[in-house]
């Protein structure tokens, strides 16, 4: 599903790039196992050149090195904080309106994780969300935390999209 999301976006603007977070990192492996082995007939007409798998070190610079950037749930989390105090690649790339960033969040229900919901917040107060959207995948529906529920509550036209197949 999120390889179909990823081409579809890119057909309608190939200034997409895309983040692809979850956790735990085996989730990671199978999703950019599973690009490399069908990349060539699902993104045969696509701008799209290249992935990377960004940590703590390759963070800054990851928007700048590749259309795919994979990473863990802590690395989201970090990367959406240090956008909202520095300028960095993600600010950067966001400040051209004709830029699109899609953050696909696989396992979503996590996304209600204490920390994470925090900068996810802060995020959203302090970046222009025209150009950013948030695509949230999972078989487990709701986070079991009443907190996360919550969030996910208030934010669940963020997390909603729907796909033509």
């Amino acid at each position: 599903v999120a390889l179909e999301i990823i081409k579809q976006c890119n057909k309608e603007n190939p200034k997409t790039k895309f983040i692809w977070a979850t956790y735990p990192v085996s989730l990671i492996r199978q999703g950019m196992a599973r690009l490399v082995e069908i990349s060539p007939s699902l993104f045969r007409d696509s701008s799209l050149q290249s992935f990377i798998w960004a940590d703590s070190k390759t963070l800054k610079s990851s928007l700048n090195q590749a259309d795919i950037v994979f990473l863990m749930r802590d690395h989201l989390g970090i990367l959406l904080e240090k956008s909202i105090k520095t300028n960095n690649s993600l600010r950067a790339f966001l400040s051209n309106t004709e830029n699109r960033l899609v953050i696909i969040y696989d396992e979503c229900h996590q996304m209600g994780a204490e920390l994470l919901r925090e900068r996810w917040t802060k995020f959203q107060e302090r970046i222009p969300q025209n150009n950013v959207s948030i695509i949230g995948l999972s078989a487990t529906p709701l986070p079991t935390t009443g907190e996360g529920k919550q969030f996910l509550s208030r934010n669940a036209k963020v997390f909603t999209h729907i796909l033509k197949l």
